[in-house]
């Protein structure tokens, strides 16, 4: 039998001992939240750190804020769908202060014209305002990489170190840099009595498809064919068959040929220039060479057009005549290929997928010089092919299905490129089809993009030659080492290379050597990286009225 003080003692070693083993607990409760919090502290702080050594090493997000990149990357922006033709499009928006700003009671209505059929658009600018593309740069490649030609970049603005521009590398270090009739030309800085060469955007060919500027595609013909009582001038399908007994039009946009004799369609370019649209309170031409995105604060310059892409989607119909089995085409248009005078330009692809690309001359037209020959299987039957014709930066090429399958470039003297007129405004631009019907699916006609001398011709313009009648005037741009020279793909609305007539003393100071040139050009030291993807355009709208909050992931791409 245990005596009583003895269970009272035993009782209160166990009391002891329990409230030690919750102490105990809690202690080690108490501790193991801290070392957690103290680990999650750390992994946040550890996770703020490798971000910004991401962001400031790696990859840096920018927004587009202007659209001196339009189309190719867009700054704020409104968002139009022509109700004719269905044909989407962006344009700028105005800056606040040159205009009256927006009101939900007063909004902001401006009246825009397709790009495709001419019709005019009402906006409301309020409701259709969006913003600028949101991109990742590459900070580190130029590191290990040398900047390359066609580059979209981002660098610190000469003038204002402390504001980004985005553009396009165009010239390179150590070379002289020419912009004649749209075009780069460049000659070594070591190599004075070297020729110089037309810098060709089809060396990289992602490059030259991502900056051709849409004519018009079939795709898009309107509702009201043309004739409604809004537009101040009949609207009229550009392409004209010289049979149009052959060829008639099906399911709105398509075309039928029905193989009795071959068809030319020849571009009436006119035909979309002739309307007129008012833009607060002022009319302004519809030209052609125009680009869309500056329709409410830039100006609809009338570009030349010499540089072209024919694209042409056709279904041959299998026929019994053997002697017809296959269809053929034939491109026309003119270029100046001798420096002086345009001449004719023919690509042709036959029935038995013969390839000849030939030029004629305006003294003899019958008469045709071959330049290049190629042979592929014939267009098959029953079956879409995509036919691309390109001339495009002196180079001539026929593509199928995203094949180039033959090519011919020349180079035309730069006392040539000097002398003759400028570019001009409208080139002869046909296709013709041949042998068993066909389904013309496709028919599209875009331009390449040409970097203009701005609206004022005797404004200075770093490396720009300036043709005015007889007047030749200009000098080239001398990139010195080190040193880079960028464009906007939007060349009537983009403040870069060809137009800085400031720059930061530091930076001349510092950066610039060569003090003979200091403007206009970008040093190495200013770079920042290589714009690559735009991770976030602009979102959808659930309503017209309401904040943009649904991905656009139909425009997520990588950047050319």
């Amino acid at each position: 039998m245990v005596p009583i003080n003895d269970i009272d003692h035993a009782k209160h070693l166990k009391f002891h001992e329990n409230d030690r083993m919750k102490h105990t607990a809690t202690d080690s409760s108490s501790k193991k939240q801290t070392e957690s919090f103290k680990e999650t502290f750390e992994s946040i702080v550890m996770a703020f750190i490798l971000a910004f050594v991401f962001r400031a090493f790696i990859v840096e997000a920018f927004v587009i804020p202007t659209g001196s990149m339009a189309p190719t990357l867009m700054g704020q922006h409104a968002d139009v769908t022509c109700p004719q033709c269905g044909y989407n499009f962006e344009s700028d928006v105005p800056k606040t202060g040159i205009y009256k700003t927006p009101t939900v009671e007063e909004p902001y209505t401006a009246t825009l014209t397709c790009p495709m059929c001419s019709y005019p658009i009402k906006i409301d600018a309020l409701n259709q305002v969006r913003p600028g593309d949101r991109i990742l740069v590459h900070k580190f490649i130029y590191n290990f990489s040398e900047p390359k030609r066609w580059d979209v970049v981002v660098f610190k603005n000469p003038a204002e170190p402390q504001a980004n521009f985005i553009k396009r590398l165009v010239g390179l270090p150590d070379e002289k840099l020419f912009i004649i009739d749209g075009n780069i030309y460049t000659q070594p800085n070591a190599e004075p009595d070297s020729p110089w060469q037309i810098q060709r955007k089809t060396q990289r060919e992602i490059v030259q498809r991502t900056v051709w500027q849409p004519v018009y595609h079939s795709a898009f013909y309107p509702l009201d064919e043309g004739a409604s009582p809004d537009r101040e001038n009949q609207w009229q399908f550009p392409w004209v068959a010289d049979m149009p007994q052959s060829i008639k039009r099906v399911n709105r946009t398509w075309l039928q040929y029905d193989g009795s004799t071959p068809t030319r369609l020849d571009f009436d370019y006119k035909q979309l220039s002739t309307s007129q649209v008012n833009i607060f309170n002022k009319s302004v031409n519809n030209a052609i060479g125009w680009y869309p995105y500056n329709q409410l604060t830039g100006e609809k310059s009338n570009e030349p057009i010499e540089d072209i892409r024919i694209a042409i989607k056709v279904v041959p119909e299998p026929k019994a005549d053997i002697a017809k089995q296959g269809v053929g085409l034939t491109f026309m248009t003119t270029g100046r290929t001798d420096g002086l005078i345009a001449v004719p330009i023919r690509a042709v692809i036959d029935q038995k997928g013969k390839i000849t690309i030939a030029t004629s001359s305006n003294e003899s037209p019958d008469t045709w010089q071959q330049r290049a020959t190629s042979q592929i299987q014939p267009l098959p039957l029953d079956r879409a092919s995509l036919v691309e014709f390109w001339f495009v930066d002196q180079q001539v090429s026929l593509w199928v299905d995203g094949q180039r399958i033959s090519t011919w470039e020349y180079d035309v003297p730069i006392q040539k490129l000097i002398q003759r007129p400028g570019a001009p405004i409208f080139p002869q631009t046909s296709v013709q089809i041949q042998g068993v019907a066909a389904t013309i699916t496709q028919l599209d006609l875009d331009r390449d993009l040409y970097y203009s001398s701005g609206p004022n011709p005797y404004r200075k313009a770093l490396g720009v030659l300036y043709k005015t009648g007889s007047d030749r005037h200009g000098e080239p741009a001398m990139l010195q080492t080190d040193q880079f020279y960028c464009l906007g793909d939007n060349s009537p609305s983009s403040s870069d290379g060809r137009f800085w007539t400031d720059v930061n003393p530091w930076i001349e100071q510092r950066m610039l050597s060569d003090k003979k040139q200091v403007t206009g050009v970008v040093p190495r030291e200013l770079m920042i990286g290589k714009a690559f993807f735009v991770y976030f355009p602009a979102p959808h709208r659930l309503t017209p009225t309401t904040m943009g909050i649904i991905p656009n992931f139909g425009d997520v791409r990588f950047i050319h």
